[in-house]
This record gives C-alpha cells, sequence and structure tokens, in this order.
C-alpha cells in the first residue's frame, strides 16, 4: 500500500473569503485545482513548490492559465525572493505544527528505550567492573588463573625460562590484549626483570591498568618502559 502524507484541512475552507473569491471566478473547478496544488506541496520535502506552471497543468490536466490565477491572484500563495518556487504561508504553519508533535511523540517513545539502553549499559559496565575485580582476585589467588600459574612457580629453577615467558606472553594476549599490540612487546630479558623486581600482584594490576588505557598504543610505544613509569608513578 502506497503510503500517504497528512495535512490538515478545515471543514469550512470553502467559505473563506480567499477561497470565496477562487470559487466565484473559477468555480469549484478553482477550489479542487488550489487543493490540488496543496497537496503537490504537502508531498515536497520542504512544502515548497517550484514554479512551473505549465508542470502544475499538466499534472491536474487543466490549463497553465488556471494555474497562474489560483497561484498569483488571489493572495493564496507567495513567493520566493528569487522568484523561482512559491509556498502556502497556512500549510507551513500547519506543517510546523504537525512536525513538532511529531518530533514530540518521537521523543516520549524513544524516552523508555533510552532510560532501557542506559540501564544496560549500566549493568554492563558493572558486570565489567566485577569481571576485572574478580580477574584481579584471581590473579592473585587462584593458582590456575595467573598468568604463570603462580609467583612460586615463575621463580622456580627447574622449569625453563622460556616456558615462564611463553605462559606470560600467552596471558596477556588473554587479558590484556592492548599491551600484547604495543609495537614493543616485552621481550624474555625485560620479563625476567620484571618478576625479580616486583610482586605479582603489582604486575597484573598495572598490566590491567595499561590495556584499559584507551590512549595507550597512540600514546605509548614500549611495553616494559610503560610498565616501570605506571608502576614508578604509582608507588611515588
Amino acid at each position: 500500500m502506497k503510503q500517504t502524507n497528512y495535512f490538515s484541512h478545515d471543514s469550512n475552507a470553502r467559505n473563506d473569503d480567499k477561497i470565496i473569491a477562487v470559487r466565484m471566478k473559477h468555480g469549484m473547478e478553482g477550489y479542487g485545482v488550489y487543493f490540488a496544488i496543496i497537496e503537490r506541496m504537502r508531498d515536497s520535502n520542504d512544502y515548497f513548490h517550484v514554479k512551473d506552471y505549465n508542470i502544475i497543468a499538466f499534472d491536474l490536466r487543466v490549463s497553465n492559465t488556471l494555474i497562474k490565477s489560483i497561484v498569483e491572484d488571489f493572495g493564496l500563495f507567495q513567493c520566493t525572493d528569487d522568484g523561482s518556487r512559491f509556498y502556502s504561508k497556512s500549510l507551513l504553519d500547519r506543517m510546523q505544527m504537525h512536525d513538532n508533535n511529531n518530533i514530540q511523540k518521537d521523543k516520549q517513545t524513544l524516552t523508555p528505550e533510552i532510560i532501557k539502553n542506559d540501564n544496560s549499559l549500566a549493568c554492563a559496565t558493572s558486570n565489567k567492573q566485577k569481571k576485572e575485580s574478580n580477574l584481579k582476585s584471581n590473579i592473585i589467588s587462584n593458582e590456575t588463573t595467573l598468568p604463570f600459574e603462580n609467583e612460586s612457580e615463575i621463580k622456580k629453577e627447574n622449569e625453563p625460562q622460556n616456558e615462564r615467558f611463553a605462559k606470560f606472553q600467552n596471558w596477556i594476549i588473554e587479558n590484556a590484549p592492548n599491551v600484547a599490540k604495543m609495537k614493543d612487546p616485552f621481550t624474555e630479558k625485560q620479563f625476567n626483570s620484571l618478576v625479580e623486581e616486583h610482586q605479582m600482584q603489582d604486575i597484573t594490576e598495572i598490566l590491567l591498568a595499561m590495556h584499559n588505557y584507551k590512549p595507550l598504543l597512540i600514546q605509548n610505544v614500549s611495553a616494559n618502559l610503560t610498565f616501570k613509569n605506571w608502576i614508578r608513578r604509582r608507588n611515588k
């Protein structure tokens, strides 16, 4: 079904002085042509009409002389300053009211959805915070979640260093992927210094904070230097 556009039409429009003048000169044909022109304006994007009487006349199957008379002789329409288009002030006023009402309805319709989305976002943020909090807690207390099992395991003399470093890299990829994307990631030598100088809790907290820092990949290049700067500032 083709969509139709609405505009209000006064039930006593035929009794308006200007319309009576149209009817006196052109009869009910003039009355019909007037509202046909209004309908064409209503279908335009801005409710204006190009001042081309031949096109309107062809569409309505009447003479362009009649169209010119309806538009220019009765004060029903006004032309733009450059004379290229014409409009109906009455239609513009009605459509402004109509469009404003639609905007208000849209706002009322969207408000519950916006609130719902805001609540969903708040819940998602809360869940994310809880997840990160649990992750930090698990990193500290749960051997299966620790990046390299646990602190004593990292420093076990009987485990090859490259295996400990591999665990470290895997944990970063899974839990702090932005750190893994840095231009200069941790080297094995830097990792060995890291675990000798700092507690596991400090390491994981700083790495998570780096991951969550949005400008990280824009402002920083070296994962190791960034880590050192961050932990130095925190300790101060």
